[in-house]
């Protein structure tokens, strides 16, 4: 596999749910082989969709022996964690069967936006979009040239830190950029969401209060207290009207997946529960963090 190439499952997983971006997830080690340390990683995939967790694709890892890789496909089967897991007594059990209640999260219909359905509903091209704002031809574009393409398209203005929170999201090859590909299946992600955020703002004021919040994240099949759900609001609300624009909602359900896509990484058997090291859980806060 050539590199920056994507393993054939996730580019296969990716064709068939357009609109849904890919996170991944990269760690290194140190391992003893024959007496001699050896360096060794795994890189995990994670198809991230509106509406429902994150999905684990496929995992692939080093062979420290031969010096190539292997990989194993994950084991989605409905729901993030496949089959119904015993949570057991853990804290970290104890967070993620209250967030998941015993159940698995539905998944609500995902309407898909492709460039084709777009110009016949007479909606932005968005090739249109994405070369407008790519001036040097790079076939890239930064986190600005996205906040520019985004009001191009008609979007209110997105703030700083949704946009970097985009591209980290829709930066499958790391390099701070994205291009068109990355850019339309963003696109579509963006689609999802105000799709969702519009069904669940009942009394159509272009914001979501707490209990139209509290509804959408139960309905995703997440159970929190109030408790949990006001710290949520509090801290997704910038401009402190105690509501949540769409900049601010999109923040908030983005970031809920990925921080379950960061558990993910390390439940590696479905369990619901897992024994990290201090270093692993700094590892965990800085590659979640989004300046």
């Amino acid at each position: 596999m050539a590199s920056g190439e994507l393993p054939e499952p996730v580019r296969e997983a990716l064709s068939k749910n357009p609109g849904c971006g890919l996170s991944q997830q990269h760690q290194t080690s140190r391992v003893f082989r024959n007496g001699e340390s050896q360096s060794a990683w795994e890189r995990s995939y994670f198809m991230m969709c509106p509406g429902r967790p994150a999905e684990h694709i496929f995992t692939e890892r080093s062979d420290t022996a031969g010096g190539g890789s292997s990989g194993h496909a994950g084991a989605w089967s409905g729901s993030p964690w496949g089959e119904r897991p015993s949570w057991g007594g853990s804290i970290v059990g104890g967070l993620f069967d209250a967030l998941l209640g015993g159940r698995t999260a539905p998944t609500p219909p995902q309407p898909r936006v492709s460039r084709e359905t777009m110009a016949s509903a007479g909606g932005p091209d968005v090739g249109a979009l994405f070369m407008a704002v790519d001036t040097d031809k790079s076939g890239q574009i930064s986190w600005q040239e996205l906040q520019t393409a985004l009001s191009n398209g008609g979007y209110q203005k997105f703030a700083t830190r949704t946009c970097k929170l985009l591209i980290r999201l829709f930066d499958t090859d790391r390099s701070g950029e994205i291009g068109y590909h990355e850019f339309a299946q963003l696109w579509g992600y963006l689609g999802s969401w105000s799709s969702y955020f519009q069904a669940h703002d009942t009394d159509r004021s272009g914001t979501i209060s707490f209990p139209e919040f509290k509804t959408c994240v139960a309905s995703l099949g997440y159970r929190l207290s109030d408790a949990t759900l006001g710290a949520m609001m509090m801290s997704y609300d910038a401009d402190r009207t105690g509501n949540l624009g769409f900049d601010e909602y999109l923040q908030a359900m983005s970031e809920l997946t990925l921080f379950t896509n960061l558990f993910r990484t390390h439940d590696t058997s479905s369990t619901g529960v897992v024994t990290i090291s201090y270093e692993q859980f700094l590892g965990m806060v800085l590659s979640a963090r989004v300046l």
